[in-house]
């Protein structure tokens, strides 16, 4: 069988912890071996994790995206695959089979993600994630995320091409591999839900409560002062740390992307003819006003 290393990172997820270690043990037709990293928890999660006999690493509080870029660069080399887990969600008992099915024998650096099931805090389901209709592409994760990190599963060749190039800032981990392998290799959605996706007030990172929702909170994020630019700042570390082997036409789509945020006829000429784009027309014409604005 295909063997999956499942890294999770840890911080005070006592409350929903063990429903997610359950499921993660629970997978069918793939060897797992679950690696986590407390991330300096201060409730009973490392107690939790070793009454089922799951070995914990203690660390610092590192927080997000760090704790995960250290659970990948320490990650075991004797296995297959690698994969995320968030700490308070409920993996389908299919998921990690689909993952290895989808990424059995393909060459080169690939990460694959999938459509997650928001459910609230008790696991009644609230509604299916929004499907990226425009597909997963270099010109899309420039400036939105749609590889959901709980999701992600990587390749050899995509976790050799992450470690020991790692960026001093990052919107968030999944943020920035769909980035590095969008640019560099090969995305792989997969439209079925495989991960009930729990939405409660304490998520580091939340979906929101519907689409408007969304959007609103991207929008305020944004606007607030020190909200901008962020996926301006994580698109420059890419050049820096991965600019040697991304594809050739996705270089020249970061640099174009890049040169036009320095002044107003730039970002006012890209918003109308640049790559770069969002899934929706809503969101992305959202994009084109942030852009306009230097906010991006």
């Amino acid at each position: 069988m295909t063997r999956v290393e499942v890294l999770l990172s840890v911080y005070d997820g006592e409350r929903h912890l063990g429903e997610q270690v359950d499921s993660i043990l629970a997978q069918r037709d793939v060897d797992v071996r679950l690696t986590v990293r407390d991330d300096g928890s201060r409730d009973g999660s490392v107690a939790l994790l070793r009454a089922r006999g799951v070995d914990v690493r203690a660390g610092t509080n590192l927080g997000l995206p760090d704790a995960y870029f250290s659970l990948l660069q320490d990650s075991t080399d004797d296995v297959d695959l690698w994969a995320l887990a968030d700490q308070d969600d409920v993996w389908l008992p299919h998921k990690l089979a689909r993952a290895a099915a989808q990424l059995e024998g393909h060459e080169g650096p690939a990460l694959y993600c999938a459509r997650v099931l928001v459910v609230d805090e008790d696991l009644r389901p609230l509604y299916p994630h929004v499907l990226p209709h425009r597909g997963p592409s270099f010109a899309n994760a420039l400036v939105q995320n749609v590889a959901t990190g709980c999701t992600v599963v990587l390749n050899r060749e995509a976790r050799a091409l992450v470690r020991d190039r790692w960026p001093s800032y990052a919107v968030m981990h999944d943020s920035w591999l769909y980035l590095v392998l969008a640019g560099t290799g090969t995305v792989l959605y997969d439209p079925e839900v495989v991960v009930h996706y729990r939405q409660h007030g304490a998520n580091v990172v939340g979906m929101g409560h519907g689409p408007v929702a969304r959007v609103a909170g991207r929008v305020r994020r944004q606007l607030r002062p020190g909200g901008a630019g962020a996926h301006g700042r994580q698109d420059r570390e890419l050049l820096r740390t991965h600019g040697d082997v991304l594809r050739p036409q996705a270089r020249r789509e970061l640099e174009a992307f890049l040169a036009a945020q320095h002044h107003l006829p730039g970002r006012l000429r890209y918003a109308l003819r640049g790559a770069a784009h969002r899934q929706t027309r809503g969101s992305d014409a959202v994009l084109k006003a942030l852009q306009v604005l230097g906010r991006v």
